[in-house]
């Protein structure tokens, strides 16, 4: 995105910071309910994409209550599950304006600049981190300079890079990626070895370090680090649905995506389950196409060149839904779904009048 077009975006959501519930495979519920509209049969669905995530637990579970064999609105809003996990979902931005640019470097597909999706730990995780002792917060969280995590105290779990061009409704995600991972498992390595050692010269000052190392390996903790990935393209998902108005969501392709963002010519590349199995299990469809936006600019040699090189193959979530959610939530509205519903599917154009709402009352202040 150009300057002006991550400005505006950002002044529309200035201060965002939305809780964010989550259960493991929660996303097909969020599926399944895009197609919903005022209720289809489970037949029906059972025919179509969405048809695979059928056999879930979590909706198993969940389309068991459906008394009469159909979905609707509703029986989301009343009989949604309890989330397991709660996060806080915040937005940055990444890159510069730099006339030379190196898609290595930046990782990006074109030069400007990205939205960044920041899941971070709710405050229920820092308590008992501290709890257990406060320097162990110092050690997990992530303070890169470059890249895209937050320096107020929360720690950035996993962050989203996005690309999109808001008029066509389309989105590029560029990134999903987490420091936070690496740093809780090195984290756990060394100290099982540093306890190891300690238990052999004097089991009491091996203590601390067993009391880390029960919590780091706690299923909480455990299932964070399993589960961030899908929670991170659910809440990226979410965002630019619910709250932008994004109609086509498109992830790289593995292959696509080295070569787009010039790190098939570094020495490391991203990991390759979350270009190939996430948005595969996700629902997206693997499409010969890529995003419109990307050839806006009529003489980019550089991303010409790229597409030369390869096949373009991006994954791609399309909006399907017939009908939005009710204007007024019903009573008993669970904070699982209030989640997934957001703003209720903003209209691009109410999207770019807030922003002149904001912007003028800017001038006044």
């Amino acid at each position: 995105m150009e300057r002006e077009e991550i400005d505006e975006v950002l002044t529309v959501f200035e201060g965002y910071r939305e809780k964010f519930p989550y259960a493991k495979d929660a996303f097909a519920l969020s599926r399944i309910l895009d197609e919903t509209g005022e209720g289809k049969a489970i037949s029906e669905i059972k025919k179509g994409p969405n048809g695979r995530f059928l056999g879930l637990p979590l909706v198993r579970e969940f389309i068991a209550k459906a008394g009469n064999g159909k979905l609707t609105p509703d029986l989301f809003f009343y009989q949604s599950p309890e989330p397991t996990d709660l996060y806080m979902v915040t937005l940055d931005k990444w890159g510069s304006e730099k006339k030379y640019w190196g898609r290595g470097w930046e990782q990006m597909a074109r030069p400007g600049y990205n939205l960044v999706v920041q899941l971070n730990l709710s405050g229920k995780h820092l308590e008992a981190m501290r709890r257990v002792d406060r320097r162990m917060i110092d050690d997990v969280t992530p303070r890169y300079v470059c890249h895209p995590v937050r320096d107020d105290g929360t720690i950035t779990a996993a962050w989203a890079r996005v690309d999109m061009d808001v008029d066509m409704g389309v989105a590029l995600i560029e990134e999903l990626q987490s420091d936070w991972v690496r740093n809780t498992a090195s984290l756990r390595s060394e100290i099982a070895d540093l306890t190891d050692m300690q238990d052999l010269v004097n089991e009491g000052m091996g203590l601390p370090c067993r009391r880390w190392l029960r919590y780091l390996g706690s299923d909480e903790f455990r299932r964070i680090e399993k589960n961030w990935a899908e929670a991170l393209l659910e809440a990226t998902v979410q965002f630019l649905r619910r709250e932008v108005g994004i109609s086509d969501i498109y992830l790289y392709d593995f292959e696509t995506g080295c070569r787009f963002k010039g790190m098939d010519e570094i020495d490391f590349r991203q990991p390759r389950s979350i270009y190939t199995r996430l948005p595969k299990r996700f629902g997206m469809a693997r499409v010969e196409e890529m995003p419109s936006f990307l050839l806006k600019r009529k003489r980019d040699r550089q991303m010409r060149k790229v597409m030369d090189r390869g096949p373009t193959i991006f994954w791609k979530l399309g909006r399907d839904r017939s009908t939005s959610k009710p204007a007024d939530e019903p009573p008993g509205f669970s904070a699982f779904w209030q989640s997934m519903t957001g703003s209720g599917y903003a209209p691009l154009s109410a999207l770019m009048a807030r922003s002149e709402i904001c912007i003028e009352t800017r001038k006044y202040h």
